[in-house]
This record gives structure tokens, sequence and C-alpha cells, in this order.
């Protein structure tokens, strides 16, 4: 038989339990007691409705439960209470209360976490559990005592609730509690309640009212919304397919619906959702359609703004991203950058925001997304600090390629890379397309040198020999210059690396395009700016051999001597010569005969004496050198002297 309510005789749905407030006036059904034995609510009346014990008043209640504990039977407590006077009875309450102080304080958490959840009746089922209990055993009682709550907020409280209560359910319910309130009321932000969905995550999924508490909860927007997401829909599927069912079928169609647009396949929405009072599930159904009108207004909304901005990146719908940006935090920033970045098209409207991110100091990924913007949208200016802020491979490589890069800070770039120690193509690999292309003026390894490291060595190396092999002596003059005199500084490291490229440029190109370097005027004015100047370098080569001494090898300084040999006209090294000063001229003639007397390299020694037999062909010069074969008559080679004298 349903109960009617004493105050307003309204007639109590089928649902009402004992202890409920009327559905229509809010007063209490009617006057209830709590029987002391079996601890059931009961009509007010002498007797109990469920076990039938003679009821005693309420302020006995304690010292009936104790009495109880003591062995007393249901029908003699009443007549003993009776007879105690009021002494005796507040110290069998007060020894009761100890007890029910505790029970209370578990009973008192369980119903505050589930004030802020869906369903109710779990405190009362609590209740209902433990009173029979009491008064409970001591070590049990001493497992089941806490201390006593900090107080502060509804938030702090249910941390403490959290960490401390023994009961698992509280534990789930507490930590259910706060994710709704920063779902609902926004008093938290995510990081707040990353433990309390650390504990639901490391739980097991309840079934039946919780199952569906639990569901709702963890399919919540703010949830579902990236990070996260899609890792959810699996752990909340069976607890969303029962609340489809039930009171909360709309809510959990619609966040069913959310994972489904994460997933690229938007499911029709109820209208009645989007239409919905209930702003929070308004929103929900906007991210689950997706409608794009209420998501632009959501803008407008601090706790909505992450969610709505981001599904309106993904659908590539434009709107005023800068101030939402500037309001994110590093993560969520971090979901929305990448959706932007697919565009592939420059967001001036961006550009402070992206500038800060690429030269300030976020995680990783965010510095990533934000420079490879910036490309897009490259202004002179800003390769050097974003260099500086982004000094890694694959963003550098990026940079140099980019057809945005200014002249000037490429130049710029190249300048810092040195300095770095990154001016090197096996790490930098960009490096070679830019070397190749060339674009970096000849003068840049001299210029740059000072301030360059062994791994920078590399490159320069490398745009050194590209710029010698595809420049003309006359615009090479720097860096000739340069690679000249730093070879013949003996205590420099670097010197060797200067004589290595001269050589190999010397050498002349291997398609035979440039020939090695010789005598002949039409050759050797492809190395130097003039014949005499290559006539001078032979000189200085000749008559300083000790600045040789410092070199790993010096025959390589003496390659147009080998290469003379193959000359067998005269004329092709008279003929220059004798333009020369006549005292270069005697000089180069002294600093053979000096090489030939120092029993050099062979090869060079050869060339010597075929050059100077050549020479001895014009006819001013043919006395003083055919005195100075006879002077080497007496050396080492004087069997070759010999067989050149027999020419005569």
């Amino acid at each position: 038989m349903r109960v009617s309510c004493e105050v307003c005789q309204q007639v109590q749905p089928p649902y009402w339990q004992p202890g409920d407030l009327c559905v229509t006036c809010g007063s209490a059904v009617r006057r209830e007691h709590r029987c002391y034995w079996c601890t059931h609510l009961t009509p007010a009346g002498n007797f109990c409705r469920h076990c039938g014990a003679t009821q005693v008043p309420d302020e006995q209640y304690g010292a009936g439960r104790w009495l109880k504990h003591l062995g007393s039977d249901q029908f003699t407590i009443p007549e003993r209470l009776q007879a105690f006077d009021s002494a005796q009875i507040e110290h069998f309450t007060r020894l009761y209360q100890r007890h029910a102080a505790v029970a209370d304080r578990h009973i008192d958490d369980l119903a505050l976490a589930e004030s802020f959840t869906r369903h109710r009746g779990w405190a009362r089922s609590l209740e209902s559990s433990l009173l029979p209990l009491l008064p409970l055993p001591d070590a049990e009682l001493a497992a089941l005592t806490l201390p006593p709550r900090r107080g502060g907020s509804d938030a702090e409280q249910l941390t403490e609730i959290r960490e401390v209560s023994p009961y698992q359910l509280t534990r789930i319910l507490a930590a259910l509690a706060r994710l709704r309130l920063w779902q609902t009321q926004g008093e938290l932000t995510r990081a707040d309640v990353a433990p309390d969905l650390e504990l639901l995550l490391s739980s097991v999924p309840p079934e039946g009212e919780l199952g569906i508490e639990f569901a709702l909860t963890l399919s919540h927007w703010r949830l579902s919304t990236p990070p996260g997401g899609l890792s959810l829909q699996q752990l909340t599927a069976a607890g969303l397919a029962v609340a489809a069912q039930g009171a909360f079928a709309l809510e959990a169609v619609v966040n069913q619906g959310l994972f489904e647009v994460l997933r690229g396949r938007p499911q029709p929405i109820p209208l009645a959702a989007l239409a919905s009072e209930d702003p929070d599930l308004a929103f929900a159904a906007a991210l689950a359609a997706p409608a794009p009108e209420p998501l632009l207004a959501a803008l407008r909304v601090p706790a909505r703004q992450y969610a709505a901005a981001l599904l309106l990146t993904r659908m590539q719908l434009e709107f005023n991203a800068l101030p939402i940006l500037e309001a994110l935090n590093e993560d969520e920033i971090g979901q929305i950058l990448p959706y932007i970045r697919w565009q592939e098209r420059p967001r001036p409207d961006l550009r402070p925001f992206l500038y800060r991110l690429a030269t300030g100091k976020p995680v990783q990924p965010l510095i990533t997304y934000a420079r490879e913007l910036l490309l897009l949208d490259l202004q002179p200016g800003d390769a050097l600090p974003l260099l500086r802020a982004n000094p890694w491979p694959d963003f550098i490589n990026k940079l140099l390629v980019s057809p945005l890069l200014d002249p000037n800070d490429r130049l710029a770039v190249c300048q810092e890379l040195v300095a770095r120690g990154d001016f090197s193509t096996s790490r930098i690999s960009g490096l070679t397309a830019l070397i190749q292309a060339d674009v970096l003026p000849i003068d840049f390894v001299p210029t740059t040198f000072a301030t360059q490291t062994a791994t920078s060595r590399q490159g320069l190396q490398a745009l050194a020999t590209w710029q010698l092999n595809r420049h003309t002596v006359q615009t090479l003059g720097p860096l000739v210059s340069f690679l000249r005199q730093l070879q013949w500084q003996p205590n420099h490291p670097d010197a060797y690396w200067a004589h290595s490229l001269l050589a190999t440029w010397y050498a002349g190109s291997s398609d035979g395009h440039r020939p090695e370097l010789n005598f002949p005027t039409a050759v050797a004015t492809l190395y130097f700016t003039s014949y005499q100047a290559f006539i001078e370098e032979m000189v200085f080569i000749l008559e300083h051999p000790e600045a040789l001494r410092h070199l790993t090898s010096s025959y390589t300084f003496h390659s147009p001597l080998r290469a003379v040999r193959q000359i067998t006209d005269p004329v092709l090294v008279n003929e220059p010569l004798a333009q020369l000063p006549p005292t270069l001229r005697l000089r180069l003639q002294a600093g053979l005969v000096s090489l030939v007397n120092d029993q050099g390299d062979f090869s060079a020694v050869q060339g010597a004496l075929h050059l100077l037999n050549l020479m001895r062909r014009h006819a001013p010069w043919h006395a003083t050198i055919l005195h100075d074969f006879t002077q080497l008559s007496g050396s080492y080679y004087s069997d070759e002297v010999q067989r050149l004298l027999a020419q005569e």
C-alpha cells in the first residue's frame, strides 16, 4: 500500500522509502522513529513495524542499543530503561555515541559525495548496513575512526574523503564528485582532477547506478575532448548503453556522439539535446552534432572556449583564434596547433602568439608547431631569433630551404651556424642544396673562419671547394687570397686544411674542363690573376723550403714542376717568362737549382731540371743556365744533368 504525506495528503511514488521527504510539499511524510533493536525506521507508535520490539523514546535509542550489545533481549530493554535513572541512561548513551559518531562520519562523507552526482541513495544504504553493526568491536572501531575533517571548500573536503576513506565506494564517489565540480561548476582545473581520474581509471568499471554515473561522468565533453578522448570510449561504452535506456538517455546519446565526432563520423543528435535548457547538455550536443553557430557562440564562455575552438579548427572554420589561444594552457594549445599547422597556410593573425611560443620556453611540441607555422609567413628579421631559440637540425634544414628566407637573413643564419659548430653538411643536410645554389658570397669562408669550430670546418671546406670549382680566379680573389695566406702560417692548426683545398683545386677538374696547374700562361692564369703572381708563388716555395716542414706533405706544392715535364715546346714556357722582371726570373732559376741540390722530391727535381732545360733554349738565358748545369754535374742528379748537356 502506498504512503500518503501527513502534511499535504499526497500519495508518494512507488520508489518512496522511509525517511524520504514528500515529493510534493517537501515536508516529512510521516513521523518516524528508529527502532533500537533492528535499527529500521518505523512509523511512530508503540512497537516496530519490522521486528515488533516495543519502542522507546528517541533520546533512549543509544542506551537501548548498548543494552542489546550487553545481551539484554528486546522484551526486557524497555523495562530496564524505564527503571534506570537519567544518569545511567546518559552513561550508556555516551558509550554508544562514540561508535555512532564514527559511523556518522562515513555516512556524512558519502552523503557529501553523492550530493554532486546524478543518483542518490548510497549514503542511506551505507547507513542501513552500518547501524545494525553498532556498537563495533574495538579493533573495527579503531580501523574506521578518522581524524576530523580539516574543513575548507567542498572540493577540498572531497579530496580528503577520497584519500582517507576506507570504503572503495566512498572514494569512487568522491572522485566522481570532484570531476562533476570541474565539469559543471568550473571550480577546478584539469590538473586538479588528475588524481581523481587516475583513481577511476584504475578501478574496475562498476555496474548499476554507479556504473551509469561512472560512464556519464567519464564521457562528459570535458573529458572526451582531447587529450584523453577516444581512450575513454571503451571504458564507458557499457554504462552509456544502459544509461541510454533510462532517465539519462539524452545525455548518454550525446556523450556517445562526442566519441563518434572525434572519429570523424558524426552521428545524428536529437534536437531535444540541442535545444535543451541545460546549457551544459546543449553545448555537448553542439560538439557532437557538430553545430558551428552554437560553437562560435561558446567561444565567449571561458570554460567552453577550448572544446569549441578545437572542434572549429578541426572543421577549418574561421574565427578569431588569437585571444582564445592566449587564454589556453600548454596542453590545450598543443591540441589545437597541429590542426592549424595541417592547413598549410600562413597565419599572420597568430604571428605575435606564435613568435612568443617559438622563441620562449614551452614544451617541445609547441615550439615545433609554432616555428613551422612561422616558416609559412617568414618575415625579414625572423630567421636568426628563431634559429637561436630552436637550434635543431630539422628546423634549420627547413629554414635554409624556405623560399621566404631573406638573403640577408640567410647570410646571418649561416654565420651563426659556423659559430655554433653546425655548419656541416653531415649534420645539416640542407646546407648541401644551399651551397650548390651558390648564394653565399665568395668572402664567406674568409670572414667567418675566425669564428668556426672543428665541427664547422667540413661545411666550410664543402663551400670553398664548390666555389673554387664554379668560379673564375678573377671572382675568387678573397677566398684564394685567404687560403694562400693561411697555408703559410706555420703555427696555425688549419694551415694544412687550406693547403689541401688549394692542392685539390690545382689538380684540375675531374671532367678535364680545367687542366692541372702548369707553366703555360693559359693554364697558370686559371689559378692566378696574372702569370707574375703564379711565378712569385713558385719562387716563394722554392726560396722557403722551411715553410713546407709544418705541413704533412710538401710534394703538392711542386705539382706544376711535375706537370711541366709534359711540355716539349720551349716557347710555351720562355715566352711568358721573358715578360717578367729579370730579377724574378733569376730568382726562379736559382730556386730550381737549389731544389736539385737539396735532393728534394724526385718528381719535382725531374721537373726542375726539365724546366731549366727548356729555359736554356732561350738564347739570352743560355749561358747562365749552362753554367748552372755545369755546377750540377757533380750533384746527386749528375747523370740526368749529363744527359741534358749531351743535347747541347
